[in-house]
């Protein structure tokens, strides 16, 4: 064997494995903070399968409010098809996990393939292992979620925008498959997250750049590649009319200061998708953060490294913002992207009931990962940077294998445990029985 075939397949190897642990991370893993949210999702596609009925709606959504708790779904069948797709090729518990981490992974190769591609300078094993353990992308795109398969459509979405539009694109892909690229995963986000109004916006620029520019024939690109996600949600609109699948005027409010004064911490929140924020994810509250830290103490070391290295990471990538670089146009045009996006998130939201949390425009990660890899790259050229970023590495996956090991722990199942571990046995049963109800009753207000 030569020696490219035997580094190709050492290649091969190392994903596989990376594959093989970002899948049982989400089903030994716990949830944070979204456990009975994981488990209504996961019913809506066990419900079509079980009943085989058509899952009219998606994602449910629950905001409450100072004055009245707002309830809806988000209209579209894509979410309950692919949970009930899954099971269909394969009647077990764990097979929509599979499926959904082949989704999120192959989106993740796809994204990391276009970023080295485009960005140079950066080693291509720090931008897959960013992306593959990144704490954000592995805990929330490894399990069932909502967020989760809304991952691949916004990672498809990034390469799709920013191939079409042509301020940023780096002629990577040809442009009307990119704008089709655009159209099939803005549909896609729309049936997971109300966060694609975010995305909608992104369009209309990139259409009008499209337009000055004389190519007025993208937008029919984008409509044909639209085509196949669009014809999920058709059937809600068929069947409901599109106010009773659309409403969202309930979250809407007049001015909200509270949300206005949060500018840097949304600021803070958006940029750290692609930094190591460990405290969110190892408890929700001091309290339980210390607890985990006692019990699992070999992890303090690794934790407290990667809490520090979180916070200098928002600190350089606010500070790197303002560095000029001449000779990449791109670097101009995607630093002012990337403020543009905070922008308009932080306004979003001053009109809404909504708190900013961070997972409410958690889709729009790849945006800022991709602008994070640019920030790296005036970072190694110096050797104390680059031995920073293999101990940074190291540390991120140590961490994240002796997280999921610490939990793997049958001793620590009662403390806190996956919902994959917690309800399998119910979903057995489920299944077996053709009846849903075995695992959980879907919320009183669901449409479907």
């Amino acid at each position: 064997m030569s020696f490219k075939n035997a580094k190709l397949w050492f290649i091969v190897f190392v994903f596989v494995l990376a594959f093989i642990f970002r899948l049982l991370f989400g089903l030994l893993a716990p949830p944070n903070r979204s456990g009975n949210d994981q488990q209504q999702t996961y019913l809506i596609g066990l419900k079509a399968y079980t009943t085989n009925t058509w899952p009219y709606f998606g994602p449910d959504t629950i905001e409450p409010t100072s004055t009245v708790t707002y309830q809806s779904q988000i209209p579209g069948a894509l979410e309950g098809v692919l949970i009930a797709g899954a099971l269909k090729i394969w009647s077990d518990p764990m097979a929509p996990y599979v499926l959904l981490n082949i989704l999120t992974f192959s989106s993740f190769l796809f994204f990391g393939w276009y970023c080295s591609r485009r960005i140079t300078g950066i080693p291509p094993w720090f931008i897959y292992t960013s992306l593959f353990f990144a704490p954000w992308d592995l805990h929330v795109t490894t399990q069932i979620h909502n967020l989760s398969f809304g991952a691949v459509g916004s990672l498809l979405f990034f390469i799709g925008f920013v191939e079409s539009t042509p301020v940023l694109t780096g002629r990577i892909l040809p442009f009307n498959l990119a704008n089709a690229l655009m159209g099939f995963a803005f549909f896609w986000i729309l049936q997971f997250h109300l966060s694609w109004v975010l995305f909608a916006v992104l369009i209309v620029g990139s259409f009008i750049l499209q337009i000055k520019n004389h190519k007025v024939y993208g937008v029919v690109f984008f409509f044909l590649g639209a085509l196949p996600t669009f014809s999920f949600i058709l059937p809600t609109y068929l069947k409901y009319g599109f106010q009773v699948a659309s409403d969202s005027s309930g979250l809407l409010v007049h001015f909200n200061f509270y949300n206005f004064k949060d500018f840097f911490t949304v600021l803070a929140r958006y940029l750290s998708f692609a930094c190591s924020e460990m405290p969110r994810w190892i408890g929700d509250h001091t309290p339980d953060r210390k607890a985990f830290l006692m019990s699992a103490w070999w992890l303090l070391i690794p934790c407290l490294f990667l809490l520090v290295a979180g916070w200098i990471q928002v600190l350089l990538l606010i500070f790197l913002w303002f560095k000029r670089d001449e000779a990449n146009p791109q670097w101009r045009w995607m630093k002012l992207l990337t403020a543009g996006i905070f922008l308009m998130i932080w306004t979003s939201f001053c009109f809404t009931a909504r708190q900013p949390d961070a997972h409410r425009y958690y889709l729009i990660f790849p945006f800022v990962f991709y602008y994070s890899f640019l920030c790296w790259r005036f970072l190694v050229a110096s050797l104390f940077w680059k031995r920073m970023a293999c101990v940074f590495i190291f540390a991120t996956i140590f961490f994240q294998v002796g997280y999921v090991s610490y939990y793997a722990n049958l001793n620590n199942l009662p403390h806190w445990t996956s919902n994959y571990l917690a309800d399998k046995d119910k979903i057995k049963e489920a299944i077996k029985n053709k009846n849903y109800q075995l695992l959980a009753e879907r919320w009183p207000f669901s449409l479907y």
